[in-house]
């Protein structure tokens, strides 16, 4: 079983799993206090698990583990449970020190506020509980992301040969990326609530001052994947990096 903590993030309280990832979460939880015992200081649920939109056709379960300190021996101990954890619709868990993670705050903020803006805690304190990223690095991450966003949807373009089944690969690739940038952009503007994706790029559309359908044709699942969706979310990803580049922003 797992226990409560009293962070859930920007959820409600009452908010609860529903029952197939409960039963997840609660034999994944049983398995981390057992390979980690007195070193675990908290594990964490995030992502789709703990929203309405959570399908598991579509989307897996994913953890965050703080420890004091690194243990190989532990590590491969909870390894064991690898197949089953699979099966179960388990990522891989992000495992991290309560050092690593401080140290890591201005490197990686769009990674962060994702997971704060939709996480329940489950063992222990998160550390999220108070995460605040600096505007400068969320602004800087944002447009280093789309960037990189850029020349991954190009050199994806031309790998694809435009066959359908390799542009949806490309889309899924980007998706995940391209809704942490949103999510920043939205951060920056003073929008602090959580957004679900479709609502993030809707919010972004308006506060950039142009249309964002390319991309959110993207993140929908019941969208349009083909070649003319990507050769737009493009498009539309150039003018977002103009866009953040000349973004001056102010103190939280």
């Amino acid at each position: 079983m797992t226990t409560e903590s009293t962070d859930t993030g920007s959820l409600s309280p009452d908010s609860a799993f529903s029952p197939n990832v409960k039963l997840a979460v609660d034999w994944f939880a049983q398995k981390v206090q057992e390979s980690f015992a007195d070193n675990l200081q908290s594990l964490t649920v995030y992502g789709p698990a703990v929203t309405a939109i959570y399908d598991p056709r579509q989307h897996q379960i994913h953890h965050l583990i703080v420890l004091d300190h690194r243990d190989i021996q532990r590590l491969l101990h909870l390894a064991g449970y690898s197949r089953e954890a699979t099966r179960r619709r388990l990522s891989p868990p992000l495992i991290v020190t309560e050092t690593s993670f401080r140290q890591s705050c201005d490197v990686f903020p769009l990674e962060w506020l994702d997971i704060a803006q939709f996480h329940r805690t489950i063992i222990g304190q998160a550390v999220l509980k108070d995460f605040q990223p600096q505007p400068v690095h969320v602004r800087l991450q944002c447009e280093r992301d789309l960037r990189s966003l850029d020349i991954l949807l190009q050199r994806g373009i031309l790998a694809s040969g435009g066959k359908p089944n390799r542009i949806d690969r490309l889309e899924d690739e980007a998706s995940d990326s391209l809704i942490r940038v949103l999510r920043g952009i939205t951060w920056l503007a003073g929008d602090r609530e959580p957004l679900l994706p479709t609502d993030v790029c809707a919010r972004c559309a308006e506060i950039v001052g142009f249309s964002l359908d390319g991309c959110l044709e993207s993140i929908r699942v019941d969208g349009r994947h083909e070649l003319q969706t990507v050769g737009l979310m493009l498009e539309e990803i150039g003018r977002l990096s103009a866009w953040i580049d000349k973004y001056q922003p102010l103190d939280p």
